[in-house]
């Protein structure tokens, strides 16, 4: 599978695949949708092809549009299951236990879905996963951060209890504003909701991470890891040496933006020979951190409602001014109210 790149972003065809029989159980005109984003009909069959990610973001967004329903990918992964995931979703249901699960799956999610970025930390008695696109700051993609998090939360309803397993006390994280009234987010999936947040996420009550599942024989768990390797193995080999620092920009932005020197000294290199490198690749590591801005600054600009100010400080910049000559260096000349308005208007939404 294709890694995280500057190229066109890839995405397991497993998940439109197991999404084809929840959106036929909708009445929705697959075939039809699927031509109006560009999408062949006819998926690729096996474990490890992928499709552009790029039109799959496009496809959600449709849908949500063409249904004016905001939550439609939302209330569209209530009805997804592991198919949808692939080997990943199988391996996380036959899995030791939910915290291990959930390891397993920020480990193997970038065969599922190239350019995104989950993390699992656990503090004050919560388990907190957390998901980001990166890569597509010309991309809307609330969709698929609403269908990503409620899928893995279905993921775990499964795991703990089957299809009518109960998780009680979990917290949902957002980075965009809300889209419609609070009660209608209850209706989907009851659940405490935080929007315009720094992250998106879930968290849960940390007691639920030793949890057991009798769902899949855990003897198939070790079969699937290693079957998963082998495409992880092929995903590494296909990642430049600039992807490889974007990712650990990545990793440690916006709660610091770590230098070339620091880069320099996790992958054990001189900074010479990092500078070297990215040279050999036709960038720079300014690029690479203006990239990482640049998307950061995007998506807050696209999907929530935080002031110029709130966003330069959540992008590392002490002041708004510096952001904004720094982002319209970035972006090519446009202000980042510029930027909003034109993304919101062209997504049918209010400024």
């Amino acid at each position: 599978m294709a890694g995280r790149g500057f190229g066109d972003p890839q995405m397991s065809a497993s998940v439109l695949r197991g999404l084809m029989l929840p959106l036929a159980q909708r009445h929705v005109d697959i075939d039809r949708h699927l031509a109006a984003v560009q999408i062949d009909r006819d998926l690729p069959p096996q474990e490890g092809d992928t499709i552009s990610l790029g039109k799959y973001l496009a496809l959600l967004e449709h849908l949500a549009e063409h249904y004016d329903d905001p939550l439609f990918s939302f209330k569209l992964a209530r009805s997804a299951g592991p198919e949808t995931l692939g080997a990943v979703g199988f391996l996380f249901l036959s899995s030791a236990s939910l915290r291990g699960a959930l390891t397993e799956l920020v480990r193997y999610v970038q065969l599922v879905q190239s350019s995104t970025i989950t993390r699992l930390s656990e503090a004050d008695d919560e388990i907190l996963f957390t998901y980001e696109i990166v890569d597509l700051p010309n991309r809307t993609w609330i969709q698929d951060v609403q269908f990503s998090i409620s899928l893995i939360y279905r993921m775990i309803e499964i795991y703990v209890g089957g299809q009518d397993g109960q998780v009680e006390g979990v917290r949902i994280f957002f980075k965009h504003e809300a889209l419609t009234n609070m009660r209608n987010y209850q209706k989907v999936l009851p659940a405490q909701y935080i929007f315009n947040c720094d992250f998106n996420g879930i968290a849960l009550p940390a007691r639920f991470g030793d949890r057991r599942s009798n769902q899949i024989d855990p003897n198939l768990s070790p079969i699937l890891k290693s079957l998963l390797d082998q495409f992880l193995g092929q995903d590494d080999v296909r990642m430049s040496f600039a992807d490889r620092i974007h990712s650990i920009v990545v990793s440690h932005f916006p709660a610091s933006l770590p230098s070339a020197r620091e880069i320099a000294g996790i992958l054990e290199i001189s900074e010479a020979t990092l500078h070297r490198k990215l040279r050999d690749e036709d960038t720079s590591f300014r690029a690479i951190t203006d990239r990482r801005t640049f998307e950061t600054a995007a998506e807050y600009l696209t999907t929530s409602r935080l002031s110029i100010t709130e966003i330069a400080l959540r992008c590392g910049y002490a002041e708004s001014a510096s952001f904004t000559r720094a982002f319209r260096r970035i972006s090519g000349g446009l202000l980042p109210s510029e930027y909003r308005r034109q993304k919101r208007q062209k997504a049918g939404r209010p400024n």
